[in-house]
């Protein structure tokens, strides 16, 4: 699921870069790829503790 998120969030800077500039508010290609690496770890953490729970449950 992090190689998922990451080709897709990747994707998003490099394809809708002018757009999500606007979304997030930033001005150059660092600051994007800031906030894609944040989201990346935040959102991934939860998503493997998640993940790990269910699993083990099952």
């Amino acid at each position: 699921m992090f190689i998922h998120t990451f080709l897709v969030m990747g994707l998003i800077a490099i394809l809708f870069q002018d757009a999500y500039d606007q979304a997030v508010q930033v001005d150059s290609m660092i600051e994007i790829i800031i906030a894609i690496l944040t989201l990346f770890f935040t959102n991934g953490i939860v998503e493997a503790a998640l993940r790990a729970m269910v699993v083990r449950h099952c």
